[in-house]
């Protein structure tokens, strides 16, 4: 016949049994406690990591409106060149149906190479013109990269632009060859009223602007003059 011992009679068995409970139950929450500090410490550096891309996120956003603002200056330059508010009689870009390199401007539109001027039918008319896309195409172009350090604003924004007239050749702007607006009355230089002349319609002009900012922040926005 089998004999079950009952160690509550043995003391010393009894105490050993309890210690050995506890150090088991000592290391159940030691490996708990571990666990519930990675988890904290992992939450900690996604907090981080969070906090710091809605900083960066924040600071590009301010970036980019800041260099959209900046694209104004760049489309006074060329309302100025092409008219001349102030005296219309005596525009920087005289002569509309020659390029003028020192201030920006094509007599015609642009291949999408910028190796010359599209042909109707053929060429499409490219969204950016290829002088654009980087600084040193604009400056091999032969453009006036000097306008451009010239017109760094506050916020270290560099303002590009290619004014384009939309025609597919130099030339005189017949309606073969540009995009005409309409005849309107007029009046000659100089004079305060309208004498009943007739104008015939001048070729539109796209002005195409480019500004880098910091953090390499690109902006680009298009404009069309008449």
């Amino acid at each position: 016949m089998e004999r079950t011992m009952n160690i509550d009679h043995f003391p010393a068995l009894r105490a050993r049994a309890r210690q050995s409970r506890l150090g088991s139950e000592r290391g159940v929450v030691l490996f708990i406690a571990l666990l519930v500090m990675v988890a904290l410490s992992l939450a900690g550096i996604a907090l981080i990591r969070s906090a710091d891309t809605a900083t960066i996120v924040a600071g590009n956003l301010a970036f980019k409106q800041a260099a959209a603002s900046a694209v104004d200056r760049g489309f006074e330059q060329a309302v100025e060149a092409l008219f001349k508010p102030a005296d219309p009689s005596a525009p920087v870009i005289a002569n509309k149906n020659v390029d003028l390199l020192p201030q920006n401007y094509y007599a015609c539109v642009r291949n999408e190479a910028g190796t010359g001027c599209v042909i109707p039918g053929v060429d499409p008319i490219p969204e950016i013109p290829a002088v654009l896309t980087t600084r040193t195409k604009f400056a091999a172009a032969g453009l006036n990269v000097g306008l451009v350090d010239a017109a760094v604003d506050a916020g270290s924004n560099k303002s590009y632009y290619v004014i384009e007239r939309m025609c597919a050749n130099p030339g005189l702007p017949l309606g073969n060859n540009c995009n005409l607006s309409e005849r309107s009355l007029g009046a000659d230089a100089g004079t305060q009223h309208y004498e009943g002349l007739v104008r015939p319609g001048d070729a539109y002009y796209r002005v195409t602007v480019r500004v880098e900012g910091p953090r390499n922040t690109v902006a680009y926005a298009q404009a069309i003059l008449q």
